[in-house]
C-alpha cells in the first residue's frame, strides 16, 4: 500500500512499542476511560457491541481467547465474561499491573509476540485501539503474528477508533495536511481491508459506531447527554452513510488459501 500523508510519521515520532512501554503509560492511558468522549463511547456503545460479537463467537463454538495489546485489561474484562481463563499479552508492565488488578481471573503475559511467538493458538483474538496508533511496519508485524496465533477456523476482532472518513477523521486529515506532519493517525475501512487481505485475513462483518464526532476535553461533558441520541438517529439508518461513524469494528477470519504463505513469512 502506498504511504499517504496521514501514514507518514512525524520526524520526531516515537516508536509505538517504546511509547506504549513507558513506565507511567498505564496510569496515563487509564485516564482516557475515566471521563470524556471515550469513557461514554465505551459505556454507551462499544462495551455492549463487543459483548454481542463475543457471544456470537461462543455460539460458534470458540473456546479460547487472547487479547492482543491488552493494555489495562478493558477488553480482557469483557472476554472474561464469555471465555474461561482468557489470556492477555502486552509489552507494557505498567499497563499489565493495572490489568492484573482489574481482571484477576485472566492470565497476562508481558511479551512482544511479533518477536517472540506464543507456543499456542487461540480461537478468538481481539486487538483494540492498536492499528490506528501503530506505525505501518508494526501493523504488518502484528498481523503476521496474529495470523500465526489464530486457529485456522478462528475469529479475529479488531477496531479502528479514528475512522479517516468520519467528520473527526476528516478534520484530523486537514490538520495533518496543514502541519505537513502526522499529529493524529487515521485509518479508513478500505485501508484496513487491504492490509488485512495482504496478511491472510478477510472481513466477515463490519460494525460502524460512534456517529457523534469527538468533542474534545473542553466539551468532555457533552457526550453524556448527546452520544446515545446521535447513535439512535444515525446507526443503521438508510439516510446516514455508515462510513461517517467515528469508529468501526471488524470481525475477520483467515483466508484458507493463504495460511501456508503467511505462516512461512512470504
Amino acid at each position: 500500500m502506498t504511504a499517504t500523508l496521514e501514514q507518514r510519521p512525524a520526524p520526531d515520532a516515537v516508536d509505538y512499542r517504546q511509547s506504549h512501554a513507558a513506565p507511567d503509560y498505564g496510569r496515563r492511558y487509564q485516564g482516557t476511560y475515566e471521563r470524556g468522549y471515550y469513557y461514554y463511547q465505551w459505556k454507551y456503545i462499544e462495551r455492549e457491541l463487543l459483548r454481542s460479537v463475543l457471544r456470537q463467537a461462543r455460539r460458534d463454538g470458540h473456546q479460547t481467547c487472547l487479547d492482543f495489546a491488552c493494555g489495562t485489561g478493558r477488553i480482557t474484562q469483557i472476554t472474561a465474561e464469555m471465555f474461561p481463563a482468557p489470556h492477555g499479552v502486552d509489552v507494557s508492565e505498567s499497563m499489565l499491573d493495572i490489568a492484573r488488578r482489574e481482571v484477576p481471573q485472566a492470565t497476562f503475559v508481558r511479551q512482544d509476540i511479533t518477536r517472540e511467538p506464543l507456543d499456542r493458538q487461540y480461537d478468538v483474538i481481539t486487538a483494540f485501539r492498536f492499528f490506528t496508533n501503530a506505525e505501518d511496519n508494526l501493523r504488518r508485524e502484528a498481523l503476521r503474528a496474529i495470523h500465526n496465533t489464530l486457529s485456522d477456523h478462528g475469529t479475529f476482532i479488531t477496531n479502528i477508533h479514528v475512522n479517516r472518513d468520519s467528520i473527526t477523521g476528516r478534520a484530523h486529515r486537514v490538520r495533518n495536511w496543514l502541519r505537513r506532519r502526522v499529529i493524529q493517525q487515521v485509518v479508513g475501512h478500505d485501508q484496513l481491508q487491504a492490509l488485512l487481505h495482504e496478511h491472510g485475513f478477510e472481513i466477515v462483518r463490519t460494525h460502524w459506531y460512534s456517529f457523534l464526532p469527538r468533542t474534545g476535553w473542553h466539551l468532555s461533558w457533552l457526550p453524556k447527554f448527546t452520544m446515545k441520541a446521535v447513535e439512535f438517529l444515525c446507526a443503521g439508518r438508510f439516510w446516514c452513510p455508515q462510513s461517517l461513524a467515528s469508529s468501526f469494528l471488524v470481525e475477520c477470519r483467515k483466508r484458507p488459501t493463504t495460511s501456508a504463505a503467511i505462516t512461512s513469512g512470504r
